[in-house]
This record gives structure tokens, C-alpha cells and sequence, in this order.
């Protein structure tokens, strides 16, 4: 941290004070009066809460999985000044947490809490991220189930209510995530057009969905409330929450792979159009990725395309037993 002074007296007044707080260990106190910090945020728990205020809620729309993952840590490494965390308390936080939690998890608390320091050396709270370069755990990869139409339309009869049904539905026509889903509004639907306006993206970017009649189907079931602009609505005039009980439910109840979750359907619809003819850029931009390259690891090997490799398996297998096979006596091989 940096001070400028108007003179050659004020530098030499603020040398010594700095030496005495450093005689009389009070330069934590020194540090956050110069850098205009209150005491209160020093600390891993107070910081976080600026954190979240300053820098995520008015950037990220996410910002409450940020709180959640910082409040993990928060909590473990209790009022430990901001200034003094070291990679060390990070390395015992990540074995703290090893064996309870997956490891895509824990590198989502770690990756906030990096963040977090970031933001701490922009406002002068620390001169250096003492996270840069922290190595993260390596994650099990996740191997997608690709659903078929059969499947998912025994998911939805499997659905608990009417609310969930429609929301599985319009999930597995149009390709929203399932925040988008949550935060659609009477406004983002022209049924006349028959177009879905996604307003608040993960990217910002304002994309259009042309609706199925399935899709307009599932919307027109749920009740429209006076004076209340979500579509999903729960008891009396709440918004609708993630249902991801009872959709986990649902799964078990239409004898579905246990893993599964809400963004699968967004990979069902992406794999159907792709099936149908749709190109990649397109569908590329009907779900909002940003790379195309997350596009094709979504369709990545589709039922149909594992069974075109069968055949070529079986026919590449025909021709060579036909090569092998024995030449009867007298039979000239040509």
C-alpha cells in the first residue's frame, strides 16, 4: 500500500508512526486507518459481506452461489484477518472439507475466495493475492445421459404438480437453463409471434427462443396472477423456488439414471435439434454459450450417433471374417 504526502514533514510524521505501531504491534489498526478500511471488514467474515455487496451483486447474477461458497469458509477459518490469510489456511480448509463435499465443489469456494482476495488488493487491503496460482483439485468429469423423447415425457407424468410439469417441459422445448426458466416473466412471452425473450441470461445477452406447441402448451397450464409478473409462482405470491426435490423424485419414480439433473434437459433439446437438422452455430446461440466449442460438448455422442458407429463395427467386422474365411479344395482363390 501506497501513501502520498503533501510534504517532506508529513512523510517523516507518518514514518514514525509506522514504526511505532510496528514496536507496539497496532500496525493492523495503522494499516486499516490509512487505507480507510473499517475494522469491522478486516476480518475473513466481514470482507466477504463488502465483497458480495460491492463486487458480485452488482455484476454477477450467480452472486448468491459466491455468499454461499464464502460463508463455508468464512465459518471455517472464523475472524482471521483478511491481511493474514495465507495459502496454508486454504490447503487446511480444502482437507477439512475432502471426503464431505465432490472436488468441483470445493474448487468453487477456493475460486471464491481468489476472487474475494482480488477485490481485497484493488481497495489496498493487501498488496498481493496470496492465492494466484493456487493449484485446484482435480474433478471427476461427469458423463451425461442422453435422454429420449420416450424418456422425457414419462418424467414429466412422474412430475408431483402441475407447476413442476410445465417447468420440466418448457426446459427440455426450448433449452433455457433452469434460472432463466425461474426468472421468465408474462412480458418475455409473445404468443402471437409464438417467441420466448431470455432477458436475464448467464451472459448478459438478450437471445430469442422460437416456442413449440408443446412448449406454449406447458406455459398456458399455469395461472396467471394479477399484478404479478413471474410466470412460476408458488404458494400465494411467492416466486417459484428451485422444485429440485421433487424433480429428483420424479427421476426415481420414472426409473431414470440417478444423476440426473435439470441440465440435462437443456442437452436432450440441444441433441434434438442437432438430430433434426439444425446446425451447430445456430443451436450454439439458442442456448447463449459464448464458445461453440461448449455446444459440441453437449451433443458430444448422441444414441443415433452410437449406433451408426455399430453398424460401421459390424459391417468392418463382416468383411474381414469374408476375408478369413477357409477356400474349399479345388476352389481357385483369385
Amino acid at each position: 500500500m501506497r501513501i502520498y504526502c503533501p510534504n517532506l514533514a508529513s512523510a517523516k510524521n507518518l514514518l514514525a508512526r509506522v514504526d511505532n505501531a510496528i514496536v507496539t504491534n497496532t500496525w493492523r489498526d495503522l494499516r486499516d486507518e490509512l487505507s480507510g478500511t473499517n475494522p469491522d471488514e478486516a476480518n475473513l467474515k466481514g470482507f466477504s459481506e463488502r465483497f458480495i455487496e460491492e463486487r458480485c451483486k452488482p455484476r454477477m447474477r450467480a452472486w448468491t452461489d459466491y455468499a454461499r461458497s464464502l460463508s463455508y469458509v468464512g465459518g471455517f477459518l472464523r475472524n482471521l484477518p483478511i491481511a493474514d490469510l495465507s495459502r496454508d489456511h486454504i490447503h487446511r480448509y480444502v482437507k477439512s472439507r475432502d471426503g464431505k463435499v465432490s472436488a468441483a465443489s470445493i474448487n468453487r469456494e477456493v475460486a471464491a475466495v481468489k476472487s474475494m482476495m482480488t477485490y481485497a488488493v484493488d481497495c489496498g487491503i493487501v498488496q498481493m493475492n496470496p492465492l494466484l496460482g493456487f493449484r485446484m483439485l482435480r474433478e471427476q468429469k461427469k458423463t451425461s445421459y442422453p435422454l429420449t423423447t420416450e424418456e422425457v415425457d414419462r418424467l414429466i407424468a412422474c412430475c408431483e404438480d402441475q407447476k413442476l410439469q410445465s417447468l420440466v417441459g418448457l426446459l427440455s422445448e426450448t433449452g433455457m437453463r433452469l434460472q432463466e426458466a425461474i426468472d421468465l416473466r408474462w412480458m418475455d412471452l409473445d404468443f402471437h409471434t409464438k417467441i420466448l425473450s431470455v432477458a436475464k441470461s448467464k451472459n448478459y445477452d438478450v437471445r430469442l427462443i422460437p416456442l413449440s406447441k408443446k412448449a406454449i402448451g406447458f406455459l398456458l397450464c399455469l395461472p396467471k396472477l394479477v399484478d404479478f409478473e413471474w410466470v412460476f409462482v408458488s404458494r400465494g405470491d411467492l416466486r417459484y423456488t428451485c422444485p429440485r426435490k421433487g424433480f429428483l423424485e420424479a427421476v426415481r419414480k420414472a426409473g431414470l439414471p440417478k444423476g440426473l439433473g435439470f441440465h440435462d434437459l437443456r442437452r436432450y433439446r440441444a441433441l434434438q435439434w442437432h438430430r433434426n437438422g439444425l446446425e451447430v452455430r445456430s443451436i450454439s446461440h439458442l442456448l447463449g454459450h459464448a464458445d461453440i466449442a461448449t455446444t459440441l460438448r453437449y451433443l458430444g455422442i448422441s444414441r443415433d450417433l452410437e449406433k451408426r458407429v455399430r453398424e460401421v463395427q459390424e459391417r468392418e467386422a463382416g468383411e474381414t471374417e469374408e476375408k478369413e474365411k477357409p477356400v474349399p479344395p479345388g476352389v481357385k482363390q483369385e
